[in-house]
């Protein structure tokens, strides 16, 4: 755990069949975290090719928290992939074509604690996300027709796109984007590929309705839901304390703003939003 940074090509020509790392790629930022690098990969699509095919056991310590695009890509001999309870983030991809992946059962895949797609035939459309998942990885469920999901307080990261192409009328969440702590794409659209508030209005679902957020959401950033023109009903919770400049900017349809029970910051009346002393 005390190696903060791995070369690339570090263990070229290596005949490993087993290593235990500290983080994936090149060093614990995950910019370049694909497993080839070390290996002498100059891209994830290379893994397949730099990987030594005797490699079939890979361990992650405690130290690592993320695992990035296209990780394992194409590593088509790790059967074995020893995962600790400290990785909140998954990339697109990263398992693809392993046999580790393979090896999982249809439905759900949960990697750890992170839920990281959906395997064979969708059979629910209304998917309710298991209590203690900690993360959803980047493009999980892409492309698949869910109509409504419930997404639970334990969540604390949503990767990119990972609700792009659903057909969803109704979700829950905790907070609005990535994360639920931090200031960056806090913005609608981003969990259905969005790249700024900008592009929310192109990636969020035109069937999507209603957004439900949880007691514990208490911050809503500027232009989070810029330009959602489909959405009819926003439900916040108890606990919103912020509400910023241009929340619900471009919001044409949105008929009703409704407030729960006990939010002592707001107050809603008559399907308007006023902050506590109404002015």
């Amino acid at each position: 755990d005390t190696v903060t940074s791995i070369g690339i090509g570090a263990c070229v020509s290596c005949p490993l069949t087993e290593i235990t790392l500290p983080f994936i790629g090149q060093d614990a930022s995950g910019s370049i975290g694909y497993l080839g690098h070390i290996f002498g990969a100059a891209k994830y699509e290379d893994n397949g090719r730099f990987v030594p095919t005797t490699l079939k056991t890979l361990t992650l310590s405690s130290a690592c928290t993320a695992i990035g695009d296209g990780a394992f890509n194409d590593c088509t001999t790790l059967a074995t992939i020893n995962l600790p309870d400290t990785i909140v983030a998954i990339g697109r991809d990263a398992f693809r074509n392993t046999p580790y992946y393979e090896s999982k059962g249809e439905g759900i895949v949960l990697v750890g604690k992170v839920l990281y797609g959906y395997k064979g035939e969708l059979k629910e459309t209304d998917l309710v996300v298991p209590d203690g998942t900690v993360a959803i990885a980047s493009g999980a469920f892409d492309g698949l027709p869910l109509t409504s999901v419930s997404i639970p307080a334990s969540v604390i990261n949503i990767g990119a796109a990972a609700f792009r192409g659903s057909q969803l009328t109704e979700i829950t969440l905790s907070f609005i984007g990535e994360n639920a702590t931090t200031e960056t794409n806090t913005y609608f659209g981003y969990i259905f590929g969005a790249a700024s508030a900008e592009e929310n209005a192109a990636a969020v679902p035109t069937t999507l309705k209603t957004v439900i957020l949880r007691d514990s959401c208490a911050t809503i950033a500027p232009r989070a839901f810029y330009d959602c023109l489909n959405l009819t009903e926003i439900r916040i919770g108890s606990g919103a304390v912020s509400i910023a400049k241009d929340a619900f900017a471009g919001c044409s349809r949105l008929a009703a703003i409704r407030l729960a029970e006990g939010n002592t910051a707001y107050r809603a009346e008559a399907g308007l939003l006023y902050n506590a002393a109404g002015d």
